[in-house]
């Protein structure tokens, strides 16, 4: 059941735009320690100048995932989604709910089952693995949940997923786990299209500006890939053994590398030590920047023309980037 309501509550966390035009401010309020105890997830979703088009709540049981929320810069809409329960529900700008897909059937609620969401503009790219031995699958829709492609990938689990900034080209990650783990990046164009594939599982991808490369960033190392060829180029080879690559980008004529050491407090990681890195074509280091600050998440990298912003939690920090 959808609800609307105030904000109150504990902030788990704070959700941006690709760009940067919307947020979200994500709250829990509530215990829930035993059937039928629930608590309240909340969403208010704002534009840039702090006003705020609409709220977004669920009442989620005590033993159940909450909800995740991805925001378009195209006017505010929203994908809202639970890979738990197995929903996909898309919001306009206003709040008004435009579409649901139950995107594994009607079947009873799964710890095992896997949604990843990567929206660009008025696109929605979907990265979906289930039960039942079934490949993983990428999906693409408009914003009102519409489908525009479908194609099923290698392996079964579902690893990460990154749709380019025109929505053009979707970067998802399969694996298959078992005596001898398998893995693979695919990269599809938005008409189905399979350009190449690469055996490697990522954590963090972007496509750069002019649609013909690709970063691709592992626990400790980064490649570039070309995706009309075979070429493949090792830029960053696990140079920190401390601290994880969470982050990569294109940045004029560098790639930008967020890297952020990892600590364990009560079972939960938290994000520390941040270093912002800019490399040439070559893989040569041009300028780095240490962050102070520990967030409950990782850090993310965005360009604007000359300026890299670095997002940890609530905090922001902008860098000039100039040659």
């Amino acid at each position: 059941m959808l609800l609307l309501g105030s904000s109150d509550g504990i902030e788990l966390a704070v959700r941006s735009s690709r760009n940067g035009e919307f947020r979200a401010f994500v709250s829990v309020s509530g215990e829930a320690k035993r059937w039928p105890d629930v608590r309240l997830w909340q969403a208010a979703v704002e534009e840039r100048s702090g006003r705020i088009l609409y709220r977004l709540a669920r009442e989620v049981p005590f033993d159940s995932p909450f909800p995740s929320l991805v925001l378009s810069d195209s006017g505010g809409s929203s994908v809202l989604f639970d890979a738990f329960e197995g929903w996909v529900e898309f919001y306009s700008g206003s709040g008004a709910l435009l579409n649901s897909w139950r995107v594994f059937g009607e079947g009873e609620p799964d710890y095992e089952r896997s949604i990843r969401c990567s929206v660009a503009g008025d696109r929605a790219a979907f990265l979906l693995s289930g039960t039942g031995g079934r490949p993983a699958t990428v999906h693409l829709t408009d914003m009102r949940g519409d489908p525009l492609m479908e194609v099923t990938l290698n392996h079964r689990q579902a690893g990460e997923l990154h749709m380019s900034d025109d929505a053009s080209v979707i970067v998802a990650g399969s694996y298959s786990a078992g005596d001898v783990s398998s893995f693979v990046t695919s990269c599809i164009r938005g008409d189905g299209t399979i350009l190449r594939t690469i055996p490697i599982l990522f954590r963090a991808a972007r496509v750069s500006p002019n649609g013909e490369a690709l970063l691709l960033a592992g626990r400790r190392d980064v490649l570039e890939v070309a995706l009309e060829s075979q070429e493949l180029k090792n830029l960053w080879a696990g140079k920190r053994r401390d601290e994880l690559v969470t982050d990569v980008c294109y940045a004029g004529p560098f790639r930008a590398l967020l890297l952020e050491r990892v600590i364990l407090s009560e079972g939960l990681p938290h994000y520390t030590e941040r270093d912002v890195i800019l490399l040439d074509a070559e893989g040569s280091v041009r300028m780095e920047k240490k962050l102070d600050g520990i967030s409950d998440t990782p850090g993310s990298l965005t360009v604007a023309g000359e300026i890299l912003t670095v997002s940890t939690g609530s905090r922001t920090v902008r860098i000039r980037v100039v040659e």
